[in-house]
């Protein structure tokens, strides 16, 4: 299965798109626009197609409609903590990878079988977060 965007296959972004089942495979919560919109655009640096959400509500209508390969995720999103978030993806999307990207410091919850695959601080790198990403949909593609 290809899930890279090629150039060729390029037309309407999915905000332009009326029909909700096209939306990317790449699922990005954050509440902060500029983050979003930065993590959105390193993800289709890669070459994938992303969809951010701005608060967890949006977020959980988009994981309840179907499943990413990849969650990018805040601890701290409007309306939830983003482990409020990874308690409600990890039943329905269990083998979905989950990359925290936050300011809060990582807590340790090994209580938690929905621990994410990966952390990154706030303040992190292109390259880092892309090798992060890159490394994830290696493993979510070798699944399908």
């Amino acid at each position: 299965m290809n899930l890279r965007h090629s150039e060729a296959a390029k037309g309407p972004t999915p905000k332009d798109t009326p029909d909700a089942d096209i939306v990317p495979q790449i699922i990005e919560v954050d509440g902060a626009k500029q983050v979003y919109e930065l993590i959105v655009w390193l993800i289709r640096n890669c070459g994938y197609r992303a969809i951010a959400a701005a608060n967890v509500a949006f977020a959980r209508s988009l994981l309840a409609r179907r499943c990413p390969v990849v969650v990018t995720s805040d601890l701290e999103i409007p309306y939830c903590e983003g482990w409020g978030l990874l308690a409600f993806c990890h039943p329905k999307h269990p083998h979905v990878p989950v990359i925290v990207v936050s300011r809060t410091v990582m807590e340790t919850r090994l209580q938690f079988q929905r621990s994410p695959s990966a952390f990154l601080r706030k303040s992190f790198g292109a390259a880092q977060f892309q090798n992060e990403f890159r490394r994830l949909i290696c493993q979510a593609t070798a699944r399908l």
